[in-house]
């Protein structure tokens, strides 16, 4: 009699769990697995340039295990891998194909949701933060969560009091600008409240006290160019004419004192002597 045999059925190979598509940080760390059935059952992982046309071997690690760990490069993100099973008669079962891609985070600050610019965190809008909020287009007033490019005033946060303009807050904006119904003086974009003195804009120069244009101050004001008439808080350079402080009286022509005149000056008063520009009593 001959020897005695059994008959047994061999299994294919087979893909019990798919690989899937791996999202994450640039710079990160990826990985694919793919779990065959049965033992023996040799793993080789592969990657393709050209959209799965072709394959080569790939000799990163883990290669050749369940699962494979890689950093996420830009160059990696236009290939495609996948998972060759192999069991010890030649049979071949591939996994299906998957890519990596770059996870977006979450929105944080000053983004565009929905049409809108808002201020969000963790990718939603916060309708309960009003102040300035920055981006990469610069720092702008944001109201309920939302920004507010219809607003023109001051705002504070913790690095100071700034002027902001249509919603946005510009650090190359310095003079004397509207605020409400307030002038004020601003530099670098930065309400300058410790300012007192003369400032210029568009409309003339202006007398400012503690940073806003004062409209009720008449008197001698002193800057580096010498010492000038204001009348309701702005200098007009066409008065002439003899103007006190509590130096004395002078004689200012076209807005400015001028030391260099000596002679005398005729007022409702009477007929003065000025010496160097002031009033000489004696």
């Amino acid at each position: 009699a001959t020897d005695a045999v059994r008959m047994t059925r061999e299994t294919a190979p087979a893909i019990s769990a798919q690989p899937e598509d791996v999202a994450g940080k640039l710079g990160g760390k990826g990985g694919f697995t793919g779990e065959a059935v049965g033992d023996g059952r040799r793993r080789q992982r592969q990657y393709s340039k050209d959209g799965g046309a072709t394959w080569a071997s790939s000799d990163l690690p883990g290669n050749k295990t369940a699962a494979l760990t890689t950093e996420l490069t830009e160059a990696r993100l236009v290939y495609t891998f996948r998972c060759v099973v192999t069991d010890e008669r030649g049979n071949s079962l591939a996994t299906d194909a998957v890519r990596m891609t770059i996870q977006e985070p979450a929105a944080n600050g000053v983004v565009l949701l929905d049409g809108k610019w808002v201020y969000a965190v963790d990718g939603v809008q916060d309708t309960s933060f009003t102040g300035l909020a920055e981006n990469e287009n610069g720092w702008w007033y944001v109201r309920s969560g939302e920004v507010d490019f219809s607003y023109t005033g001051l705002v504070e946060n913790e690095y100071g009091v700034w002027y902001v303009a249509g919603g946005k807050l510009s650090f190359d904006v310095s003079g004397v600008l509207p605020c409400g119904d307030r002038w004020i003086y601003v530099s670098g974009g930065r309400f300058a409240s410790e300012f007192t003195g003369l400032a210029e804009n568009e409309n003339g120069w202006w007398y400012i006290r503690n940073g806003e244009v004062d409209f009720s101050y008449t008197g001698l004001v002193e800057n580096e160019n010498g010492w000038w008439y204001v009348s309701d808080g702005s200098i007009s350079f066409s008065y002439t004419g003899l103007v006190e402080n509590e130096y004395g009286w002078w004689y200012v022509v076209n807005s400015k004192i001028d030391f260099g005149y000596t002679g005398t000056v005729t007022n409702e008063y009477g007929v003065w002597n000025v010496v160097n520009g002031q009033v000489v009593f004696s």
